[in-house]
């Protein structure tokens, strides 16, 4: 029969030194329980087995015997891919029977159940191996219990009944034997260190099922097991009374040595009992025996209880020393026990005791499992020094991990607790494994490197794993950098280029020890530039690149490269660090020391069949530093001094578009390395560009705007080079102002920003000696710059009006801004007669219109006849008399208790955009007084309302106030008129035509009434307004008749509608 292995190459895990790369899986028979426990050796021929149990394997076509269990050999061999298994059909062959009986039953007899080796022999037992033969009067069956041992060859075994005969002088009740179940666990130590075997099996059902054990004695030509039994009386009744029926004792079983260990009582036994009771709590129990030679009884040297009912403690045990003091250590494992994770599992520890009422003393470490159901601590075995560190290391298993695939936990052995170093869960072998861990073997060097290696049972899957130790390696490395002061020159250093520019070689040097380790190995390892820098948070780009005698590698990281290492000796390699670039950013470095970083680690190279060395569990990484040379006594302490100014230093919105701020930055002290100018900015301008002057020195800048996460921006200046003593900096940014930009959102004309801040600061790398003057503060003023035309007409300029008639014209303004700013709020005051000069109401506040021609336009009345609508006072306006016939009715003729002032706002007037109002009066004739003259000039007054505040300058462009004057004259009314004497009149005619022909004669004489030339009358009337005043005439008359025909027009809509 051919049971198939399989050889995984696995992705590496966080491990130690067990490995998980190369891994044999030995799969068994399905259904079979096969890995229930195994061993490994290597024979006389170097040929390499494991011997495997599975307790429900068969070994028989008979039908009666259907699940009696088989042991397995299987060839092992590293190289190939699957290995040769084949059974071994191990069964009693005893012919002893009773008058119409069989002599034993072997079906469901758990072959293979527990499995040990000892020098040549390997023993492996039946523990339900069963007598046939009944007790007086009962037809009961003897689960008595059978073993077998086999030698190293394979080729034979033996096993032997143990004859009832032999017992009947140590147990006067038989029942105490025949129930013994033999074998269910077999100590993996010696009892006594000598040639011959000396063997404790464990017997759970001796003494009516509370449980003891067999020791076996003999040699490998004795082949019954019963020879040389012994029966064992307990000394104290304390252990009586805490076993009873089922308590399981020799479920585990070991053997070691106590400190007060003497001739009398050379060694101890331990076993254990997962069903012991303690209070009346089925706790467990471990008990430590010393067998004394004298009476061959077994004396209680110390006795451990669980903590919890229920919990399995004693269900595996291992004694050993673990921490070094030469004195072996109990651990228990109490796989059901629970804190806050049910069935998670502990491990109690108990350290050997040179004190001799103390001989073992429990650890204040418990090992913890973690999983849920995991039962941590099923399987406890030491596995020697896997380490190489002195201490005995052991595994513990935590079958049921992981919804039943299983783990096993790693811990090294050390002088005052055990070192978790690694964990092997099953998906990290095979996703088909489960309950990886039940098992444990003992540890062998199976293949010969010698590093201890180890079997894994996972029953539940049929799988049996080779897990094998891997050489550790102690890898050394050095890395050093020099010179570890960088000259900013660096042509008189081998790591020169032909740009001389500042550079430091990089030696790595590696070397190993180890034990049993190979003559060379294989190192990867990265080299990696400027760490401190492009590790940072923000993380900043490499200062250099890294290259060599024979390659340029064109960055500042070596990755994955590959250098073989001797044993014993120191090998190095080389490589030229050399700076990329001498610009700002190096500079503004300059005091950042250079640190170089190597990581390494043992390279991947596999051979098959054969396990890689392993890293010790020492850091691998490495650093070395170096500092560029700064020209000062260490650190650089410069003294830098700013001035700033700012052009123009008033911005008028619609006319300024761009405002220049120039920086300039004196020197003295140590040299300034990084030097930078900053120049902090208000969010309502936007940057444009730097320039620096031509006609004067000045070092040369790179400048950028940065914008940062809370969107504050600022213009940084970057110097090219160091700045030394009595070197200047010049520089000017130029900024636009438009008025997009100087309003930010939510603001308008009304609240903008009434100031632009700079604040402009010089710094450096190093601490400046005096920072009193390396700022400096601008600010620039804001203001809106407005010129106002003010315009009107009379629409009619000339009107009649007849008895009991009413008159109606119009009288336009026009408003024009003439910039550059735009009109914000602007005011316009209107005063408009309302009362005659004789007291009569022409105008009622109620008939009082302004028409805008836009929304702009808003108006209202704050005066009246005297009385105020705004709380303020109106100017007074002088009377002024006149004594021509056309009397004037106007703001200037009447004083303010007969006007009205009417308040007109334009909301927003942009540049060269003009708007405009009209002012609708309407008068009736009963309200004007024509006595004394022809006509009447009715005048209305607008006044712009200057400003000059912090926001806004508004000034007038031509006058500002402007007149719009009405002629109205009568049509039926006559001019009353006193009596004149007729006499009077009689002599002023003929006086004044007597002084007519005087006049004509003396004209005559003096040549007047001769012709002029026609160009000459031209000539004067083009210069006495003449065209002019007929041109005004004729519009106005033509606007008058429109107005009354559009009125008219209006008039009858509005009597059609009605």
């Amino acid at each position: 029969m051919y049971v198939v292995a399989f050889i995984m190459l696995l992705v590496g895990i966080d491990c130690f030194n067990i490995d998980t790369n190369n891994v044999v899986n030995i799969l068994g028979p399905e259904g079979t329980d096969f890995g229930y426990s195994a061993v490994m050796f290597s024979n006389e021929e170097s040929q390499k087995w494991v011997v495997i149990g599975a307790i429900k394997a068969n070994f028989t076509n008979d039908q009666n015997i259907t699940t009696p269990g088989n042991i397995f050999k299987c060839k092992l061999n590293f190289t190939k891919s699957t290995q040769e298994c084949e059974p071994m059909n191990l069964r009693t062959n005893d012919s002893r029977r009773w008058q119409n009986l069989p002599g034993y039953e072997e079906d469901n007899e758990l072959l293979g159940a527990a499995m040990s080796i000892f020098d040549e022999t390997i023993i492996t037992c039946a523990p339900l191996w069963k007598d046939m033969i009944p007790l007086k009067h009962s037809d009961f069956v003897h689960p008595i219990g059978r073993c077998f041992n086999m030698d190293r060859n394979l080729q034979s075994y033996t096993t032997k009944y143990f004859t009832g005969r032999l017992f009947r002088n140590k147990f006067e009740n038989l029942s105490d034997y025949y129930f013994a179940q033999i074998g269910l666990s077999i100590s993996n130590k010696k009892f006594e260190d000598n040639s011959w075997l000396n063997i404790l099996i464990g017997a759970t059902g001796f003494l009516e099922n509370e449980g003891g054990f067999l020791q076996y004695t003999g040699n490998l030509t004795i082949d019954d097991f019963s020879s040389f039994f012994t029966r064992l009386d307990f000394a104290e009744d304390a252990v009586k009374q805490s076993l009873h029926h089922g308590s399981l004792m020799g479920y585990s079983i070991s053997t070691g040595k106590l400190y007060n260990s003497d001739e009398e009582c050379p060694g101890v036994i331990v076993l254990g009992a997962p069903k012991s009771t303690s209070e009346n709590r089925i706790v467990g129990g471990v008990f430590v025996f010393c067998l004394k030679q004298t009476d061959k009884k077994l004396y209680l040297k110390k006795m451990f209880v669980g903590e919890k009912s229920g919990s399995g403690f004693g269900t595996s045990i291992v004694f050993e020393d673990i921490n070094g003091d030469g004195l072996d250590d109990l651990l228990v494992g109490a796989p059901l026990q629970y804190n806050d994770v049910l069935d998670s599992g502990v491990v109690h520890i108990y350290y050997g005791d040179t004190y001799p009422h103390i001989l073992l003393r429990a650890s204040e470490q418990k090992l913890q499992g973690m999983s849920e159901w995991g039962r941590f601590g099923t399987a406890l075995q030491c596995i020697g020094d896997i380490n190489k560190d002195g201490y005995k290391d052991v595994v513990i298993g935590a079958p049921y991990e992981e919804s039943n695939q299983g783990a096993i936990y790693i811990y090294h052995g050390g002088y005052d607790k055990l070192t978790y170093t690694q964990k092997i869960k099953a998906q990290d072998i095979s996703s088909n494994i489960q309950s990886f861990g039940w098992y444990i073997s003992t540890a062998y060097d199976i293949d010969n490197n010698k590093y201890q290696d180890f079997l894994v049972g996972s029953y539940m899957s049929n799988t049996v794993t080779v897990l094998r130790g891997r050489p550790i390696i102690k890898l050394n490395n050095t890395i050093e950098l020099f010179p570890s002061d960088i000259p900013l020159n660096s042509s008189a250093l081998k790591c020169r280029n032909e740009l001389y520019r500042p550079c430091v070689t990089v030696r790595l040097c590696f070397s190993y020890t180890g034990f049993s380790v190979p003559d060379s190995i294989l190192v990867d390892y990265n080299l990696s530039s400027d760490i401190r820098r492009t590790l940072s948070t923000p993380s900043k780009p490499t200062r250099v690149h890294l290259s060599s005698e024979t390659e340029v590698f064109g960055s500042g990281n070596l990755e994955e490269k590959r250098f073989q290492v001797r044993k014993l000796s120191e090998s190095c390699i080389e490589y030229f660090a050399i700076v990329t670039a001498l610009d700002i950013q190096f500079f503004a470095s300059l005091e950042e020391e250079l640190v170089m970083e190597t990581t390494y680690r043992i390279s991947d190279t596999s051979i098959l069949g054969e396990v890689q060395p392993v890293l010790d569990n020492d850091l691998t990484i490495n650093r070395d530093k170096a500092n560029f040379s700064t020209g000062c006594n260490e650190t650089c302490h410069p003294d830098l001094q700013i001035e700033s100014t700012i052009y123009p230093q008033k911005i008028i919105i619609g006319e300024t578009s761009e405002i220049d701020v120039t920086v300039k930055v004196t020197y003295k002290g140590d040299l300034s390395h990084g030097t930078r100018i900053k120049i902090h900015i208000s969010d309502n301008i936007r940057y444009i560009a730097f320039s620096q002057p031509t006609n004067e020195v000045t070092e040369s800048v790179d400048c950028r705007n940065i914008i940062a996460e809370n969107k504050e921006s600022h213009v940084q200046c970057d110097l090219r080079n160091t700045l030394s003593r009595r070197q200047i900096v010049i520089v000017n940014a130029r900024f636009i102002v438009s008025r997009d930009i100087l309003l930010k959102d939510g603001e308008n004309l009304g609240n903008f920003e009434q100031q632009i801040v700079f604040n402009t600061l010089v710094e450096a790398t190093s601490t400046d000696m005096n920072i009193s003057d390396n700022s400096w503060k601008l600010i620039a003023i804001v203001k809106l710059h407005v010129s106002v035309e003010l315009n009107g007409i009379s629409r009619p300029d000339q009107l009649t009006i007849t008895k009991n008639d009413k008159v109606n014209f119009v009288h336009t303004y026009y408003i024009k801004n003439d910039g550059p700013s735009p009109l914000y709020n602007g005011s316009i005051s209107i005063c408009l007669p309302v009362t005659s000069d004789d007291g009569t109401s022409m105008i009622t506040k109620e008939m009082i219109q302004i028409s805008g021609h836009s929304s702009k336009i808003t108006w209202r009345v704050v005066e009246f006849a005297g009385e105020i609508f705004n709380g303020k006072s109106t100017q007074s306006r002088r009377r002024r008399e006149t004594v021509q016939m056309l009397k004037e009715i106007s703001c200037s003729t009447v004083d303010s208790s007969k006007w009205a002032i009417i308040e007109i706002k334009v909301d927003m007037l942009e540049k060269d955009e003009t708007d405009k109002f009209d002012v609708l009066v309407n008068i009736s004739e009963d309200s004007l007084s024509f006595t004394k003259v022809t006509g009447i000039i009715y005048k209305s007054i607008a006044t712009l309302k200057s400003e000059n505040s912090n926001r806004q300058l508004i000034v007038a462009t031509n006058s500002s106030s402007i007149e719009v004057s009405s002629e109205i004259f009568p049509t039926d009314i006559a001019v009353q008129s006193e009596q004149i004497n007729l006499w009077i009149i009689i002599g002023s005619s003929v006086g004044g035509l007597v002084l007519l022909v005087l006049l004509g004669v003396g004209l005559w004489k003096c040549g007047f009434f001769k012709r002029q030339k026609k160009e000459e009358v031209k000539e004067w009337k083009r210069k006495s307004n003449y065209y002019e005043k007929r041109k005004t005439a004729r519009i106005s008359k033509a606007n008058f008749r429109a107005s009354q025909a559009a009125a008219l027009k209006s008039k009858k809509i509005s009597i059609i509608t009605e």
